[in-house]
C-alpha cells in the first residue's frame, strides 16, 4: 500500500485497487515506453515557460480584452491545450505503439448483455453504461474546471464587489487539497464492488507545518499590497444579502477548485508515471470535452436580449488578444502538465502565484503616481513584507522537494533556485523602486485648484478677446477669410448685422461650427441632399424634419407630438433670419442621445477631400447673395416623404439598413473606439475593470494632487480615444436606453454629442424654450444661500440591464454623496459643509431583478437626505420632486449627464450659485466656456478628487488659508455674467444664424462660387 512518498506528497491507491485501474483504464496496445510524457520539454524549460507565462499574464490582466469575456478565453485555452496535446498524442503514436490512459474503462457494452427493440434506445443505454464507465478524475477535472470558469465570470462581471490578491491563497489551498487528497478516490468504488481505496496518513514534518503556516501569512501581505495600489472608481456593490457581497467567498472558492484541479491533475500524473502510462490523449479529450460543455452552457445567457449578439461579436483587439493570451495560457498550461509528475502541486502552485504577484506590480506601478504620501507608504510596507515573506516560502518548497537524491530531483531543485532567484531580482527591482525612487510630492488640492483657476482666468479673457477681433464688416470678412481660408458664405453681411443688432460678444470665432461642418465638403451637395431625404423613411429614425423654402419654415407633418414642442421651438429659433437662407431641409435628431460616428479612416479621407474641395473656392468669383435654388440634380423635395410608421403592440421597428438599433448594448467599442487613431488606446488596450482608476486614462487631462486628481482639460476630457475605462463608466455607453446609431455619415443635427460622434451640433430648443430657466425673482444672493451641494434627479442615464447600472454616473455620484454625507455626520466635528443628493420618483429604465435592487439601494441613500423627524413611510421611499427653484437655495449645485446632456446647466450658470458640471456630451456652447473660470469640472470617474474641490470651495479642511468661499462665489458671478452676455437666446440664433448659412452653402451645386466680400 502505497502511504506518503518521502517528499511529503500523498499516494492514494491500495495495491489491489490500483491493479483493477490499470486494467480497466489502460488502452490494448502492450509495447510500453518510459512514463512522463514523452518528447516532452526538459524541466528547465518547463520551470521558465510556466514562470513567465504567468507573469505576462498577470501583467496584461488589466488591459487584456480576453479577461473581460473569460467564458471566451477559457474555451480558446481550452481549444489551444487540446489541440497540441492530440498532435503529441498523434507524434508519439508515430513513432511507436503506447499504452494510454482511457476515459472510458474497458467493460462489455450494453449491446452485448441486451438487445434494445430499437436502435435509439440502444445507443441512450450504450451511452449510459459508457458513462457510468467515465474515469471519475475525468468528470471531477472536468466539473472543476466548467464550475470554476462560470464563478470566475461572475467575479469579473462584479469586480467592484471582489477583493484583490486572494489568488495568493494557492498555495494553501494546493496543501489542503493533498491533506485530503487520500480520502479521495481517482476510480470510483463501483467497479466490481470494491471499496474506495485506502490511504495511509503520516505526520506532517517541521518544515511542511511551517510552509503551511507562511502559505497562509503570505496571502495576508499580498491582499494588502494590492488592493494599496488601487484607486476606486466609486462603481457600486449593492448591500445586503445579494449574492455580489459574497464574491470574495466566490473567489476563494475559484481558489479551492484551481487547488483540485492541480492537486488531482498531479495524483494523476504520478500513477500513470509510475505504470508507465501516457495521459497526453486523456487530457486532451478532457480539454476538448470542457471547452464544449462550457460552450452548451452558456447559450442560456447568451439568448437573453443583446447578449446573444455580444457573444459572437468578437472584434479585431479581442482577437488579437485571445490569441497572444490564449497562447500564453497554453503554454503555461502545458508546461505545468509536464511538470505535474514530478514536481509538488504545492511548489507548483507557489510558482505560479509568485509570477503572478509579481506580475501584477507592472500594472501597479501607474498607480503609484496617483497615490497621496500616506498610501504610498503603507504600499512600499506591505508590498516589502510580502516579498520577505516569499524568500521562506521559497526556502522550504525546494528544501520539502529535495528529498530524494536522483537525478531528476536534483535537476528540478536546481531549476526551481533559479526560477526562484529569477523572481527575486523582479522583487528587488520592485523593492528598490518603491524605496528609494519615490514619486515626487504631489501637489497639494488647493494650490492645484489657484493654479487651475488662475490660468483659466488667463485663457478666458484671451478667448473673449480673440472672439472678436472684428470691428466692421470688413474686418469680419477678412478675419474669416483668415481663419477659414475661404471667404464668408453669401448674406454674411445680413448675419453680421443680426449679430450685431443683438449685441453678441462673439463674432469672429465659430470653430465648433468650421469644424462640424468641414467632413461634408468632401460629398458632392447632390449627396447631401438625398442623405437629407433618406433619414427621415423611417419612423424609427426619429429624425424631425424642417424645411427652409423661399425664407418661410415649415415642420414635417410627421413629427410625433411628444416631440412637436422641439420642431416648433427650433422653428421659432430660425424664423427671424429664414428670409436671407436658401432653400434647405434640416434633419433634427429628435432624441437625446447621439446618432453617428464615423470610423477613423473613413472621416481621414473625407476631410482630406473636404479641404481640396474648399480650396477651390480660392480665387474664384464671388458671389455676395444666394443664386437660384434649382439645382440640376437631387433637388431638396417639394414634400417631405412619409416615414415607414413605427411597430404597434410592441411590435419590432423597421430600421434603416444604415442605422443599427443600440438599446442595451454597449457602443463603446461599436462607435467611439473605431473613430479614434488606430494607435490610440481605445483601439489597442481595454481597462474593463470598472472598478479601479486607469491611471493613464486620466492623466492626459488631468492634475494629480495628494488628495486626487483633478480635471484640468475639459476639451481633451470630451476626447475619449485616450479613456478606455469610459465604456464602463456612463450608461449612454455602456447601456443606453435608446439609440438608433450608424458609422456613415449622415446630416443630423443633434442637440449635444460624445466624443467621437460626428453630429452637427445646434442650440436645443429645450434651452430655447426656457423649458427649465432661472427666474431672476425666485433667486438669491450668495450670503444668503445654504453653504451646500444639492442634487435631485432620476436615473436617466441608461437601460440597467446585465448588472451595468453600478457603473454609471448618477448613480456613483449620489452613492458617493451618501458616503461623504455619513463620514460627516459620524465625523464627530462641525464642518461648514453639507450634501443634499438623492434620487427622485420611482426607478425606471431597468429589468426586473434591477429595478429592485436599486430601489432598495436608491431608498437607502436618500434616507440620509430625509429629516430626522419624518415618519417612518416617508423614510422608506425616495425623497418626493423638489420645485426647480429648490436649487436657488444652495451655494453649490450639480450637474450631470442623462441619456444625454444636461438641460440644467444654463439655468445653473445663471442663477449665483456654483455649478459642478461631469459630462461626456458636448454642447454647441462648450467652446465658449472656460472651466475653473465660469464653473467646476468634474471627472467622469468622481472620486476623492472631486469631493476634495467640493470641500475647498465650501470652506472645509483643504481650504487652508479660507480662500475657497470667496473664489466659489467669484466663479459663480463670471458664470453667471459671461452666460447673460454670451449664451442668451439671442446667442443661439446667432449661432443657428451662421450654422446654417454656412449649410446653405455646403449643400448649394454651386458651392465653389459661392463666397461674400465687401
Amino acid at each position: 500500500m502505497r502511504g506518503v512518498d518521502g517528499d511529503g506528497e500523498w499516494r492514494c491507491y491500495s495495491d489491489n485497487h490500483h491493479a483493477l485501474w490499470k486494467q480497466k483504464f489502460f488502452s490494448p496496445s502492450r509495447i510500453l515506453f518510459p512514463s512522463k510524457m514523452r518528447g516532452t520539454v526538459p524541466h528547465s524549460v518547463a520551470l521558465i515557460c510556466l514562470s513567465s507565462s504567468a507573469y505576462f499574464l498577470s501583467a496584461r490582466y488589466y488591459t487584456g480584452a480576453s479577461f473581460e469575456r473569460p467564458v471566451h478565453f477559457s474555451i480558446i485555452t481550452l481549444l489551444f491545450t487540446g489541440l497540441s496535446l492530440l498532435a503529441y498524442a498523434y507524434y508519439q503514436s508515430r513513432r511507436g505503439h503506447y499504452q494510454s490512459l482511457t476515459v472510458i474503462a474497458n467493460h462489455k457494452s450494453s449491446i452485448d448483455v441486451v438487445r434494445p427493440t430499437s436502435t435509439v434506445i440502444k445507443f441512450v443505454r450504450i451511452g449510459l453504461e459508457n458513462f457510468r464507465h467515465l474515469h471519475s478524475s475525468f468528470l471531477l477535472i472536468l466539473l472543476c474546471i466548467g464550475l470554476r470558469t462560470w464563478l470566475y465570470w461572475a467575479v469579473i462581471r462584479t469586480t467592484q464587489c471582489s477583493r484583490a490578491g486572494l489568488e495568493a491563497f494557492l498555495p494553501l489551498f494546493t496543501i489542503a487539497a493533498e491533506a485530503v487528497g487520500p480520502l479521495l478516490t481517482l476510480s470510483g468504488s463501483q467497479y466490481n464492488g470494491l471499496n474506495q481505496r485506502q490511504a495511509q496518513w503520516s505526520m506532517p514534518s517541521k518544515s511542511q507545518i511551517i510552509f503551511a503556516f507562511l502559505a497562509m501569512v503570505w496571502p495576508l501581505l499580498v491582499i494588502s499590497s494590492e488592493e494599496g495600489s488601487i484607486v476606486a472608481t466609486g462603481t457600486i456593490c449593492p448591500s445586503g444579502w445579494k449574492w455580489e457581497r459574497f464574491i470574495p467567498f466566490i473567489q476563494l472558492l475559484i481558489g479551492v477548485l484551481n487547488a483540485a484541479i492541480i492537486s488531482h491533475a498531479s495524483h494523476l500524473a504520478r500513477a500513470a508515471k509510475d505504470d508507465e502510462v501516457e495521459i497526453a490523449p486523456f487530457l486532451s479529450k478532457l480539454s476538448f470535452v470542457a471547452a464544449a460543455s462550457i460552450l452548451l452552457l452558456s447559450f442560456p445567457s447568451w439568448l437573453s436580449d443583446s447578449e446573444f449578439i455580444m457573444a459572437f461579436r468578437i472584434r479585431a483587439l479581442e482577437n488579437r488578444d485571445f490569441a497572444i493570451d490564449g497562447f500564453l495560457a497554453t503554454i503555461g498550461i502545458l508546461c505545468g502538465i509536464s511538470l505535474l509528475s514530478s514536481l509538488p502541486p504545492a511548489c507548483l502552485a507557489l510558482l505560479v502565484s509568485t509570477a503572478t504577484f509579481m506580475g501584477s506590480q507592472i500594472p501597479a506601478r501607474s498607480v503609484i503616481s496617483a497615490l497621496p504620501s500616506p498610501s504610498y507608504d503603507e504600499l512600499t510596507k506591505h508590498t516589502t513584507l510580502a516579498i520577505l515573506v516569499a524568500v521562506p516560502l521559497w526556502y522550504l518548497a525546494i528544501q520539502i522537494h529535495h528529498t530524494e537524491d536522483s537525478g531528476t530531483s536534483r535537476e528540478l531543485s536546481k531549476w526551481l533556485i533559479i526560477c526562484s532567484s529569477g523572481l527575486a531580482l523582479l522583487a528587488l527591482e520592485t523593492v528598490t523602486r518603491l524605496l528609494f525612487f519615490k514619486h515626487s510630492p504631489m501637489i497639494s488640492v488647493d494650490v492645484a485648484i489657484k493654479s487651475l483657476v488662475s490660468e483659466a482666468s488667463a485663457q478666458a479673457f484671451a478667448w473673449e478677446l480673440q472672439a472678436a477681433v472684428s470691428v466692421s464688416l470688413a474686418d469680419a470678412v477678412s478675419e474669416y477669410t483668415k481663419r477659414y481660408g475661404i471667404p464668408p458664405p453669401p448674406n454674411f453681411d445680413k448675419w453680421h448685422e443680426f449679430a450685431k443688432t443683438h449685441h453678441s460678444a462673439v463674432i469672429d470665432h465659430f470653430d465648433q461650427i468650421n469644424n462640424d461642418l468641414l467632413p461634408y465638403w468632401g460629398l458632392d451637395a447632390g449627396s447631401i441632399r438625398d442623405l437629407t431625404t433618406r433619414v427621415f423613411e423611417y419612423g424609427s429614425s426619429e429624425m424631425g424634419g424642417m424645411r427652409i423654402r423661399n425664407g418661410s419654415v415649415e415642420q414635417s407633418p410627421y413629427i410625433p407630438g411628444s416631440h412637436r414642442w422641439m420642431a416648433e421651438s427650433s422653428q421659432k429659433m430660425i424664423e427671424p433670419f429664414a428670409q436671407w437662407l436658401p432653400d434647405m431641409d434640416i434633419a433634427i435628431n429628435l432624441a437625446d442621445e447621439c446618432r453617428m460616428a464615423v470610423p477613423f479612416n473613413q472621416m481621414e479621407q473625407l476631410k482630406a477631400k473636404a479641404r481640396q474641395n474648399r480650396d477651390k473656392v480660392k480665387g474664384l468669383k464671388e458671389e455676395k447673395g444666394w443664386p437660384t435654388s434649382q439645382f440640376s440634380s437631387s433637388p431638396w423635395p417639394k414634400v417631405f416623404p412619409e416615414p415607414k410608421p413605427r411597430a404597434a403592440n410592441g411590435g419590432k421597428d423597421a430600421i434603416d439598413p444604415k442605422f443599427t438599433n443600440n438599446v442595451r448594448r454597449p457602443i463603446f467599442y461599436d462607435y467611439v473606439a473605431p473613430s479614434c487613431p488606430p494607435d490610440s488606446a481605445a483601439n489597442s488596450r481595454r481597462w474593463w475593470d470598472w472598478s479601479k482608476i486607469c491611471v493613464n486614462c486620466i492623466s492626459p487631462h488631468s492634475v494629480l494632487t495628494s488628495s486626487g486628481a483633478l480635471l484640468a482639460n475639459v476639451s481633451l476630457a470630451h476626447n475619449l480615444c485616450h479613456q478606455p475605462d469610459a465604456a464602463y463608466l456612463d450608461g449612454f455607453l455602456n447601456s443606453p436606453s435608446a439609440m438608433i446609431g450608424t458609422t456613415e455619415i449622415f446630416p443630423i443635427f443633434s442637440q449635444a454629442r460624445v466624443g467621437g460622434f460626428s453630429d452637427i451640433l445646434i442650440p436645443s430648443p429645450w434651452n430655447f424654450d426656457e423649458k427649465s430657466a432661472f427666474k431672476e425673482d425666485g433667486g438669491m444672493m450668495w450670503k444668503d444661500k445654504i453653504n451646500g451641494l444639492f442634487w435631485r434627479g432620476s436615473r436617466s442615464d441608461g437601460f440597467s440591464a446585465h448588472g451595468r447600472w453600478p457603473g454609471f454616473l448618477r448613480p456613483r455620484f449620489v452613492h458617493e454623496a451618501y458616503e461623504n454625507t455619513l463620514s460627516l455626520q459620524t465625523s464627530g466635528t462641525m464642518s461648514p459643509m453639507s450634501i443634499n443628493a438623492s434620487f427622485t420618483g420611482e426607478v425606471s429604465k431597468c429589468d426586473g431583478r434591477e429595478c429592485a435592487v436599486e430601489s432598495e439601494m436608491y431608498e437607502k441613500w436618500g434616507r440620509a437626505t430625509i429629516d430626522k423627524h419624518s415618519s417612518h413611510a416617508e423614510a422608506s421611499r425616495l425623497p418626493p420632486s423638489v420645485p426647480f427653484e429648490e436649487h436657488w437655495r444652495y451655494r453649490h449645485l450639480m450637474d450631470m449627464d442623462g441619456a444625454g446632456f444636461s438641460g440644467r446647466f444654463l439655468p445653473f450658470l445663471e442663477s449665483r450659485s456654483l455649478p459642478y458640471r461631469a459630462a461626456v456630451f458636448r454642447t454647441w456652447y462648450d467652446e465658449r466656456l472656460q472651466a475653473w473660470h465660469h464653473y467646476v469640472p468634474a471627472d467622469l470617474r468622481l472620486g476623492s478628487g472631486f469631493w476634495s474641490v467640493f470641500e475647498f470651495f465650501s470652506g472645509g479642511s483643504n481650504d487652508k488659508d479660507g480662500q475657497g468661499p470667496d473664489m466659489a462665489k467669484k466663479i459663480a458671478e463670471q458664470g453667471r455674467d459671461w452666460t447673460r452676455k454670451a449664451l442668451r437666446k439671442e446667442d443661439m440664433q446667432i449661432y443657428m444664424f451662421r450654422l446654417l448659412l454656412e449649410w446653405g452653402r455646403i449643400t448649394h451645386d454651386e458651392r465653389e462660387h459661392l463666397g461674400f466680400t465687401v
